[in-house]
């Protein structure tokens, strides 16, 4: 047996995902209260609530219906999918528009599925149809991102947890694949599969008018940017036009100037970015220096940020929320600075222990620390972090594997 969970995602999150914790929160508590009893016998709540077919058009089942769930496996299901694509695209445009996009795929399919259906008689329920139009949003906005998926493997005489990271256009074309495969076996019959994929064109369309209408700023990286002008570095290519050399249409008679040395030329481009960075993190704007200095590593993946300049961003994305991404950053760290970086393994230890509740990746950045050498403040953090993190451990704590 395998389950399959999406954690996280590298793409930029410009915005922290309220309406996608607050759906998952309402859908959790709607079922909770259907399955309780809470509105009156279960059956008898769903039949009210889903959405009916050869009934006419009942706009209040366009609502009602996305909030009603067959099974934990089902609910569970739709809200690990909604955590991970909530985060790509309500990081992108906040979360009013994205409540506002949510809302529309599932009324705009809901709508659509009651009235090409009026023939037949039975209905649907979930919000599953909803989330194939996220995924289609995504893969039009952020198809070269990846999600990170944690995976816990049940077999015989095998026990596995990990994660692993797979590109959204690979996993929803996986999907969308899977679906129609199995739509054309079954005659493309209203089934789930049909369903789905309706979610799945209503939710391109609105993806679509929100590039088309520039409501939404993918840098460059959506998927219509990508087929029509290939991948930035063009992108940081444009912001440095203004850098290169300007060179007369007309050949002059004297004799040309030596073209710029192209090495020289990116290490112009990449101090312009860092000067970037560090102005975005002097003004509080962790997001914008953030999606600046991923854009760098992207453009130059060898490059090796300044010390000073990792850890700042560090602390910064510490203080926003993002353990993850700090932890990554203070790894990176101290894998380009191992010399006394006691202090910063600490700190990274701290997080990976408080924030993220990793008691294993804790204990493996506190092992190379010689404690008796350390200040006496600093051993008595490392001993209250092991001392934490086997605590936590012999409690029987779970834990994804992580790269630290």
């Amino acid at each position: 047996m395998l389950f399959f969970a999406p954690l996280n995602t590298d793409a930029p999150i410009y915005h922290w995902p309220r309406a996608t914790l607050g759906l998952i929160i309402a859908q959790y508590a709607a079922f909770a209260a259907i399955r309780g009893g809470a509105f009156g016998p279960e059956d008898d709540v769903i039949d009210a609530l889903m959405l009916h077919y050869g009934q006419g058009l009942r706009p209040l089942e366009w609502v009602t219906s996305l909030f009603v769930h067959g099974g934990w496996l089902h609910l569970l299901g739709n809200l690990f999918l909604l955590w991970g694509l909530g985060l790509v695209v309500e990081g992108k445009v906040g979360w009013w528009k994205f409540l506002a996009m949510w809302f529309a795929i599932g009324v705009i399919e809901c709508a659509l599925e009651q009235a090409c259906l009026r023939n037949l008689t039975g209905g649907s329920f979930g919000s599953s149809s909803v989330l194939f139009g996220l995924l289609a949003i995504a893969l039009l906005w952020a198809p070269r991102n990846e999600i990170t998926f944690g995976f816990i493997s049940v077999l015989p005489l095998m026990f596995r947890v990990g994660t692993v990271d797979l590109s959204i256009q690979w996993y929803a074309l996986l999907l969308l694949l899977q679906e129609t495969l199995i739509a054309w076996l079954n005659g493309f019959r209203p089934a789930s599969e049909v369903l789905h994929l309706a979610g799945a064109a209503v939710g391109a369309g609105i993806g679509w008018m929100m590039l088309n209408r520039k409501w939404v700023d993918c840098e460059g990286w959506d998927l219509l940017s990508l087929l029509r002008h290939g991948p930035p570095p063009s992108e940081l290519d444009e912001r440095f036009k203004r850098s290169a050399p300007v060179v007369d249409a007309v050949p002059p008679k004297k004799p040309r100037a030596r073209k710029a040395d192209p090495e020289q030329t990116a290490q112009d481009r990449e101090r312009k970015v860092v000067r970037r960075i560090r102005r975005h993190l002097a003004e509080s704007e962790t997001a914008a220096a953030w999606s600046a200095f991923q854009s760098l590593k992207h453009w130059k993946p060898e490059w090796k940020p300044p010390g000073d300049l990792q850890l700042e961003l560090a602390r910064a994305l510490a203080g926003a929320g993002q353990s993850e991404a700090a932890v990554g950053q203070l790894r990176d760290y101290l894998k380009n600075h191992p010399i006394e970086s006691e202090p910063v393994r600490i700190e990274a230890a701290e997080l990976a222990l408080h924030a993220l509740q990793r008691p294993h990746a804790t204990l493996r950045l506190l092992q190379p620390l010689e404690v008796q050498f350390l200040a006496a403040r600093d051993q008595k953090r490392v001993q209250a972090l092991r001392r934490r993190a086997i605590e936590l451990i012999d409690a029987g704590a779970l834990e994804f594997d992580s790269s630290g």
